[in-house]
C-alpha cells in the first residue's frame, strides 16, 4: 500500500489567476508525484478571499489526489457584526431622547478625539490579533478540526504545508503527530521578507516566535533557493542542517503543453511584425517597481536611432500597486504610446500573450533569497529574459550560472536602454530572437518530484 501526504495549502484549484502563484507549487508536485497517494486540506469556493478568481482551466482532481475543503471562520468580522447590531439599536434609543446633544464645548471635542483614537488604537491592536499571522487565518481553526478528521480517516504519514500564507504552516503544526513526518515548505521568507510590510507590531513580535515553532517541528524544510537555505540554517544553528533542502521552483511541462495548445492566429495582431514586445506578467507592486525599464526606454529614445526604438513595447500583464500613479510616470517619461496595462488576464491569455511576446521580463529588486516562480515558466517558453534584480542574489546567481537571458542592476539604466536597443536592431534585421536554454530540464517538475520522492520514501 502506498504511504499517504496530505498537502494544506490554503490556495487551490478552482483558484486560478492572482491567486494561481499561491497553488502553483501544490499542484505542480501534486500532478507529477505518483509513488504516494495525495490528499488535500484547501477551502470550500465560496470562502475565498476577494482578490482571487475561480478560473482553473484543468478538471479537478489533478492527478487521483482526494480534496477535502473546510469553510472558514473569521473572528474578527463576527464581532464585528455583533456591535453593529448593538450600535444600531443604541442609535434608535439615541434618537428618541435626541434634544440638546449637540451643544458640546470644545473641552469635550477634544476629550471625544482623543477616546476616538485610543478606541481605533485599540480597535487595530485586535484586529492585528484576531488576523494573525494573515488575511487568510480564518480557516485556521475549520481546518485545524477537518484535518484531525482527515489523519484518523486517512492514516497520513506525511504532512506537506506551503507558504504563504503562514496560516497553511500553524495549521500542520497544529496536525502534526508522532506518527506523521512534517515537511514545511517556504516558497518565501516568512522572517525578514522585503516585500512583507511589517507595521503590526503583533506581526514583528510573532512572527521570528511560529517560523522558529514550525522549522523545530519539521522533519523537512523545504526552500526554494540556495540562498534562502543557507539563511536558514544560519538561523538555526541547533537543527540538522542535512534537513534544509533546496527545492527549486520549476515548470510543468505536460501542464503549460496544455495550456498553449492553440491557434497562434487566434490572438489579435496588436502589434506590427518589427514591434519587438517586451511583456511583464504578474503584479507590480511594492518594491517590484517598473521604473527601471520605463526609465531606460525614455533614455534609449533621446539616445540611439529613433527609427529602432520607436518600435520597442513593454506590456503589463496583471495587475499594480504601486504607491504612484503610473500613467503620470509614463506620461512624464515620454513613453505614452510605449507601455500597455492588459489587466489581469486568464491563466490562459496570459501564457498566450507571453509566447507571442519577444522578451520576458522579470522585476525583482531588492532581495537575494527569492527567485519568482515565473521564470521556470519563462524558460520553458524559449523566450529572451530580462531580469532586473541585484547582481549577487539568488535569482543573479541563477540567471548567470544557466545563461537564462539578460540581467542588469536597476540602477543600470544605459545598460538597459542599450539591451533593448539591440534587441530591438536584432529582431527587426532577423525578424525574430534567437534564444535555447540547454540546462531548461533541471528544472522541470518531473525530475524535480523526483527528488521529493526520493527524499521522503528511499
Amino acid at each position: 500500500m502506498k504511504q499517504k501526504i496530505l498537502f494544506i495549502s490554503y490556495f487551490y484549484p478552482p483558484v486560478a489567476g492572482q491567486g494561481l502563484p499561491g497553488t502553483n507549487r501544490s499542484v505542480k508536485f501534486i500532478r507529477n508525484i505518483e509513488r504516494l497517494e495525495k490528499v488535500v486540506l484547501t477551502v470550500k469556493p465560496e470562502d475565498y478571499v476577494d482578490y482571487v478568481s475561480l478560473d482553473y482551466p484543468s478538471p479537478l482532481p489533478i492527478n487521483n489526489e482526494v480534496i477535502y475543503r473546510t469553510s472558514t471562520f473569521d473572528i474578527f468580522k463576527f464581532l464585528l457584526s455583533v456591535k453593529n447590531v448593538f450600535k444600531s439599536r443604541q442609535k434608535i434609543a439615541g434618537d428618541t431622547q435626541h434634544k440638546d446633544s449637540t451643544r458640546l464645548n470644545e473641552g469635550s471635542n477634544n476629550k471625544t478625539s482623543q477616546n476616538k483614537s485610543i478606541y481605533q488604537k485599540g480597535k487595530d491592536l485586535i484586529s492585528d490579533v484576531l488576523r494573525y499571522p494573515d488575511l487568510e487565518s480564518a480557516w485556521i481553526i475549520p481546518a485545524f478540526r477537518k484535518g484531525r478528521a482527515i489523519l484518523k480517516k486517512e492514516r497520513i504519514d506525511f504532512i506537506f504545508a506551503t507558504g504563504k500564507p503562514w496560516s497553511s504552516l500553524i495549521i500542520a503544526l497544529l496536525l502534526k503527530g508522532e506518527d506523521t513526518k512534517l515537511i514545511i515548505d517556504f516558497r518565501d521568507p516568512w522572517v525578514g521578507n522585503p516585500f512583507d510590510s511589517k507595521d503590526s507590531l503583533i506581526r514583528r513580535k510573532l512572527d521570528p516566535f511560529f517560523e522558529k515553532k514550525v522549522v523545530h517541528a519539521a522533519d523537512f524544510v523545504f526552500l526554494n533557493t540556495e540562498h534562502l537555505r543557507e539563511e536558514f540554517v544560519a538561523r538555526y544553528p541547533n537543527k540538522n542542517s542535512n534537513q534544509f533542502v533546496t527545492v527549486t521552483n520549476g515548470f510543468d511541462s505536460s501542464e503549460l503543453a496544455e495550456h498553449l495548445n492553440f491557434d497562434t492566429k487566434s490572438l489579435d495582431k496588436a502589434y506590427s511584425e518589427d514591434t519587438l514586445v517586451v511583456s511583464h506578467a504578474g503584479l507590480l507592486y511594492g518594491l517590484r517597481d517598473p521604473s527601471s525599464v520605463l526609465e531606460a526606454l525614455s533614455n534609449g529614445i533621446k539616445e540611439y536611432d529613433s527609427n529602432v526604438m520607436d518600435k520597442v513595447m513593454l506590456q503589463q500583464i496583471g495587475g499594480f500597486s504601486l504607491g504612484y500613479d503610473l500613467d503620470k510616470k509614463v506620461r512624464d517619461l515620454g513613453v505614452v504610446g510605449k507601455f500597455k496595462n492588459l489587466g489581469s488576464v486568464p491563466y490562459d491569455k496570459c501564457l498566450q500573450l507571453l509566447s507571442a511576446s519577444d522578451i520576458l521580463l522579470i522585476i525583482q529588486p531588492e532581495t537575494k533569497t527569492q527567485i519568482p516562480s515565473k521564470l521556470y515558466e519563462y524558460i520553458y517558453l524559449d523566450k529572451p529574459i530580462l531580469t532586473i534584480a541585484p547582481l549577487d542574489g539568488a535569482l543573479g546567481q541563477l540567471v548567470k550560472r544557466y545563461s537564462f537571458g539578460d540581467i542588469f542592476s536597476p540602477e543600470d539604466i544605459e545598460s538597459i536602454s542599450k539591451y533593448l536597443f539591440e534587441k530591438a536592431k536584432e529582431k527587426q534585421e532577423l525578424g525574430y530572437l534567437k534564444c535555447n536554454y540547454q540546462h531548461k530540464s533541471q528544472f522541470d517538475i518531473k525530475n524535480i518530484s523526483k527528488k521529493i520522492e526520493h527524499l521522503l520514501l528511499d
